[in-house]
């Protein structure tokens, strides 16, 4: 069976913030957690959380649960089916 992907719409999150240095440039104010929305074609969906930063992060998501993304790590999360 050949699964086809799509990216749905970036979820609403409430989420810690850092701020990116960039030297001769205005300093930049980004998630501290990026994420990315997939749905599989038998309708399934799924996001996947990523932390860059040294210690771990809390977020909100939509539905009202929280997670935890560890330091340098990722989460996959079920978001349930399409919509």
């Amino acid at each position: 069976m050949l699964l086809a992907f799509t990216a749905p719409n970036p979820l609403r999150l409430v989420a810690p913030e850092r701020v990116l240095k960039l030297g001769k440039h205005p300093d930049l104010t980004v998630p501290a957690v990026t994420h990315s929305v997939w749905r599989a074609s038998d309708g399934r969906v799924a996001a996947i959380f990523f932390n860059p930063e040294t210690e771990p992060h809390t977020i909100a998501l939509p539905d009202g649960r929280t997670i935890t993304v560890p330091p340098l790590d990722a989460t996959l999360i079920a978001m349930g089916p399409a919509q």
